[in-house]
């Protein structure tokens, strides 16, 4: 099925035991969004193998960010800027706002929103 890291169609469900094979992928791919949002459901991680392009959009990184609050690191540079991004991935270790963009991180309402959740 697999042919040079390309497939041999482009039905997302074919590739779907194939997304520990997401780092290999074309350029092409890492930057097809449906390629993307199965490989984040099966794995939120994958995020990081996204185009840049992709790694900012704002339902792919929430979807990330939903499963593992980890997953802020991969996200977009825009995104890590994002209240909303932010405040679902601090929301179980709100340590994790290390990773939020230094407006956020001297936020108030965020710097408040992560406090909340330290209790």
């Amino acid at each position: 099925m697999i042919k040079n890291n390309n497939f041999s169609s482009a039905d997302p469900k074919n590739f779907s035991k194939y997304i520990f094979m997401l780092k290999s992928f074309s350029k092409r791919l890492r930057d097809d969004y449906e390629v993307i949002y199965e490989s984040i459901c099966k794995d939120p991680y994958n995020i990081m193998f996204a185009s840049a392009r992709l790694r900012n959009c704002k339902d792919l990184a929430l979807l990330a960010v939903m499963q593992s609050g980890f997953c802020l690191e991969y996200v977009g540079r825009t995104l890590k800027n994002d209240k909303d991004v932010v405040k679902v991935a601090i929301r179980e270790y709100p340590w994790l706002l290390k990773h939020a963009s230094k407006r956020l991180q001297n936020d108030p309402s965020i710097n408040f929103h992560a406090r909340r959740y330290l209790k």
